[in-house]
């Protein structure tokens, strides 16, 4: 099968291209019937000459000249570093992710940086702080709890404070893997303006993350502050031990909902400009440059697998122990209001 002035290919977007577009292409009988020619899936063997010297033609061209390895240059197109700015900053404070914009256009990170540093100090600081507010809530579990809702209340205050002990294993051991995560981002949207011509956009994600991460330390804070005036034997001084960890869940949460959201803008915005494009010229030089361009993102979706693996999985763990913990206490008292 030939098909009119392009290279055809297995992609999903060339099937779409075959199937919207059947008249663009013209058929000689063969034993394979009207299937598209499996040839060299990225190879661009001819452009029409039409397309050649149009003016999309002549500006993806110019483009692409951009110097991908030019700081200035990622930097001017990285929007997604822009919006979500305020949570990498929050993250820092909380010493979880040491990283760092280290470089114009690059997020960095190194075991003797200014935020690592930092991150050593305030662990310690609040490793110190958990410690002697762990101790004093062992001791309430094992010699001042005699009721059971307020012993499994006492569970669960121990269990809080364990999150704080893997802040090393699922924050610092993952830090480069998800600075090439995020690293990834930046070049994808360069990409993405050479091809469209326009710098990729996420609505309204700038102002839900200053919600969202506003929301989680006023929420954390309200939330402490509420247990320690209506909890008997939870004072003030047990809050701050409480505070960052509790902020911390609260905002690694939300962080896979923001990343999942960008990924979704960007997936769209891949889509409506690939079928505007195919509307105005159906051809391998714009099929072939949006199929990198949803292998990169795809790309993407799978350093997010791995950058935070380690964080979604001891997060679903603990979860799973506080639902367990709940459930029992729910059951016990059950179990106390049948039998009384």
């Amino acid at each position: 099968t030939k098909v009119k002035g392009i290279i055809a290919c297995r992609s999903p977007a060339a099937i779409y291209i075959y199937r919207h577009y059947r008249p663009t292409f013209w058929y000689i009988g063969t034993t394979m019937g009207p299937d598209l020619y499996y040839g060299d899936e990225l190879a661009i063997k001819g452009v029409i000459k039409e397309f050649k010297n149009s003016a999309r033609a002549k500006n993806i061209a110019k483009r692409s000249l951009l110097n991908s390895a030019d700081g200035n240059v990622l930097d001017q197109h990285d929007q997604f570093y822009r919006d979500h700015k305020l949570l990498l900053k929050l993250f820092q404070v909380l010493g979880v992710m040491p990283i760092q914009r280290g470089e114009i256009g690059k997020i960095t990170f190194s075991w003797l940086s200014v935020p690592t540093i930092y991150a050593y100090c305030f662990y310690a600081v609040t490793t110190v702080l958990v410690v002697l507010v762990g101790y004093e809530r062992l001791i309430i579990l094992t010699q001042k709890s005699k009721k059971f809702d307020e012993y499994i209340y006492s569970v669960i205050f121990v269990v809080f404070l364990i999150p704080h002990f893997w802040i090393p294993y699922v924050g610092w051991g993952v830090a480069r893997e998800v600075c090439n995560y995020k690293n990834s981002w930046t070049r994808f949207q360069l990409g993405y303006y050479k091809i469209t011509g326009k710098s990729l956009v996420f609505p309204h994600l700038n102002a839900l993350i200053v919600i969202i991460s506003t929301g989680c330390l006023i929420l954390a804070v309200a939330f402490l502050l509420t247990l320690s005036a209506l909890l008997e034997g939870f004072t003030l001084y047990h809050t701050t031990a409480y505070l960052h960890i509790i902020t911390m869940i609260n905002m690694n949460c939300a962080l896979w909902y923001i990343n999942c959201r960008a990924i979704g803008n960007a997936s769209k915005s891949v889509a409506d400009s690939f079928e505007v494009d195919v509307k105005q010229y159906c051809g391998s030089y714009i099929v072939k440059h949006y199929r990198i361009l949803w292998l990169n993102l795809s790309e993407i979706l799978q350093k997010l697998g791995n950058a935070y693996a380690r964080t979604y999985s001891t997060y679903s763990l603990f979860m799973i122990t506080n639902i367990t913990i709940a459930v029992k206490y729910h059951y016990g008292n059950i179990m106390v209001l049948i039998y009384t």
